[in-house]
């Protein structure tokens, strides 16, 4: 791991303390903490092509160039930790979170339950208590002072993933594949929404809306 990448301990924790950047959450595995990163002026959170923290689309922090450069918002990713699942939403694969419900439903439930719950404790107390992103075009940034915890429903990558963002200063959010939040945003898959999230608007189409307390 040293030649591959000699950078992993500044991700990766050796004493179940610091740092955290990699922290589980019961079956979940969380890539990202607000201010979980060791290397000198780098971001807790984890880039994303959508996402600006405060330095730019995907800009990590360079304290040479700019020395008081601080995120704005955070952002993390929730993916199964003990199986691997290839997306949230195709009934059609036989691998995607889906496919569990006929049979797994306790699990998949169980699982959903601490991809939310380990994507919120990384990002910390104070943005934990932002309001949820709960209409439509209102993204987690931090003109708008909101949280949204989504799936891609066309996958970006072949592997399940929750982004948890808040309060970030920009997000791309369009007009196709893009944006992390309840965004109309149409998607190449089904030319349906881009996303699916834990909080969506009630005037979502075939009874998805839903925003839990």
């Amino acid at each position: 791991l040293d030649d591959a990448c000699p950078t992993w301990r500044d991700y990766v924790s050796t004493d179940g303390a610091t740092p955290d950047k990699l922290t589980t959450h019961g079956a979940a595995e969380v890539q990202g903490r607000l201010a979980g990163n060791v290397t000198t002026g780098r971001y807790g959170s984890m880039s994303d092509w959508a996402v600006d923290l405060g330095s730019g689309y995907e800009e990590d922090c360079d304290a040479t160039l700019s020395p008081g450069c601080a995120s704005t918002g955070a952002h993390s990713l929730s993916i199964p930790r003990n199986e691997y699942a290839s997306q949230c939403c195709d009934t059609s694969d036989p691998l995607s979170l889906a496919s569990w419900l006929p049979d797994r439903a306790s699990t998949l439930c169980n699982l959903l339950r601490d991809l939310v719950a380990g994507g919120l404790r990384a990002i910390g107390p104070d943005y934990r208590s932002k309001p949820s992103c709960n209409a439509t075009n209102e993204e987690p940034t931090v003109a708008n002072g909101c949280l949204a915890q989504c799936f891609h429903v066309t996958p970006d990558v072949w592997y399940a993933h929750l982004h948890t963002t808040v309060s970030v200063k920009a997000m791309k959010d369009g007009p196709i594949d893009s944006a992390l939040g309840p965004a109309w945003n149409q998607s190449e898959g089904d030319n349906g929404y881009y996303n699916v999230c834990a909080c969506e608007p009630s005037s979502w189409p075939n009874g998805r809306g839903n925003c839990p307390a």
